[in-house]
């Protein structure tokens, strides 16, 4: 029955045109096929939805504890041991309400004085957002877009006395390449140097191709020490909606900190209780839909970048994760007014990589999501080749 999840014909659009918000289904015109934020067009696992049903069904929903289920905390501790090499004390995990918030109260703790952060380029924009909005400021270090590989003479450089952390998202959104074990490890020196801290976004961890990633905290005793993990189940699980985010924090002291911050003492913040249950349902019985989504997105994958390559006018490196194809164009193009194009003459709605989304570095490129059926693939895929072929 589960491989049936990921075909065309169990994907219930007309949920998703009242449902899928953020530039996705609900915001498109009839038609568009909206390649737009990363969000998975699939039904969630069985078990997520049956274990919300029997906590709905006794008809209580009493506050949780201010600091989470102890089995949601202990599901996240137990996934990073299984899954990323990492041994986790479940009480350094934070439940929030998305990874978004949880990079904002990572962020004001680490800013409440000032300082700045380093973060690649190119990466998502809610890095530079929630350093910005928290009284810090973010200076950017070169990530290729071709091999993964971090402009390491540029990070050192970029570090001064206000210096407090350097940002990591691996694998990276936009290009789903892979940061290397090199990369990490000096990065990791490079902090016990300057006494900083690192912050790992560590949310797309779970999609990945080839091998199970590490985590970056478990590169070494003194990564953990100093390593922030960030992360939720928006894009491994299909949950965006019901926001779950997490923090593992590396000690007991900035575990406190962070609680502070989070307002959840004063039940001002907080993961809610069902978002806790689906997340603890998900961590512990399904790994084996995890395993067919990356199945299924591996196919997916190579059948795009290897039909776009086909297109002079297009060049696309296959992502190592992520379910996100970073597309170059002729660097000579605007790559918002050719989103904009696009979408307008062979309706496919694509996101621009403009320097608000992504950086500098991301400019003449569009970010395609292909976390649906092949068959929307095939027809993105046929209508971006009609557009390559009478206006590039």
């Amino acid at each position: 029955m589960l491989k049936t999840i990921f075909e065309h014909g169990q994907i219930d659009f007309e949920t998703l045109k009242s449902r899928a918000f953020n530039h996705r289904w609900a915001e498109q015109e009839a038609g568009v096929i909206p390649l737009t934020a990363a969000d998975p067009d699939f039904r969630v696992a069985p078990e997520i939805t049956e274990s919300i049903q029997e906590y709905i069904s006794k008809g209580y929903f009493s506050y949780g504890p201010a600091l989470g289920y102890d089995a949601f905390r202990s599901s996240v501790a137990s996934w990073y041991s299984r899954k990323h090499h990492l041994d986790v004390d479940p009480s350094l995990v934070l439940g929030f309400n998305s990874a978004a918030e949880a990079l904002d109260k990572v962020a004001m703790l680490l800013f409440e004085d000032g300082g700045n952060a380093l973060i690649p380029d190119p990466v998502d924009f809610l890095f530079q957002t929630s350093i910005n909005r928290n009284n810090g400021s973010a200076k950017s270090f070169g990530f290729n877009l071709d091999d993964g590989k971090i402009n390491m003479n540029q990070l050192i450089e970029a570090i001064d006395t206000d210096t407090r952390a350097i940002y990591l998202c691996n694998p990276n959104n936009p290009s789903g390449q892979k940061i290397s074990d090199e990369d990490i490890r000096q990065i990791v020196q490079v902090a016990i140097t300057h006494d900083l801290y690192i912050v790992s976004d560590e949310i797309w961890l779970d999609i990945y191709y080839e091998e199970q990633l590490k985590s970056v905290a478990a590169y070494s005793e003194e990564a953990k020490k100093r390593t922030i993990i960030v992360s939720g189940l928006s894009k491994s699980f299909g949950l965006a909606g019901l926001r779950i985010g997490y923090c593992i924090c590396p000690s007991v002291s900035f575990m406190e900190q962070l609680l502070e911050k989070s307002g959840h003492i004063m039940t001002i913040g907080g993961l809610s209780t069902l978002s806790q249950v689906a997340s603890t349902a998900a961590l512990t019985k399904c790994d084996y839909w995890l395993d067919d989504f990356r199945s299924h997105l591996m196919d997916v994958r190579n059948y795009l970048c290897s039909e776009l390559n086909q297109v002079p006018a297009y060049k696309v490196r296959v992502p190592k994760g992520t379910y996100l194809a970073f597309i170059a164009l002729d660097p000579n193009l605007d790559e918002s007014k050719i989103a904009e194009d696009i979408k307008a003459k062979v309706q496919v709605a694509l996101v621009p990589g403009s320097a608000r989304w992504f950086g500098p570095a991301a400019s003449g490129h569009l970010r395609l999501c292909f976390s649906t059926s092949k068959e929307n693939i095939r027809e993105a895929v046929s209508r971006l080749k009609d557009y390559a072929n009478n206006n590039l």
